[in-house]
């Protein structure tokens, strides 16, 4: 019986290539993100903004 290969062997993918984009970007979008939660704030849903009634 034949092994399933979903990737072949032969692939090559320069992850390492992409890494002066990718880790710029990475870091951008967490310190945007830790801004965007101080500066907005969470949107918190109807089962929080009732309280106690």
């Amino acid at each position: 019986m034949a092994h399933l290969r979903i990737v072949p062997d032969n692939t090559s993918i320069p992850f390492m290539r992409m890494r002066k984009w990718t880790f710029p970007l990475a870091a951008f979008l967490s310190v945007m993100s830790v801004i965007l939660f101080f500066a907005v704030g969470p949107n918190y849903g109807i089962d929080f903004l009732g309280g106690t009634s």
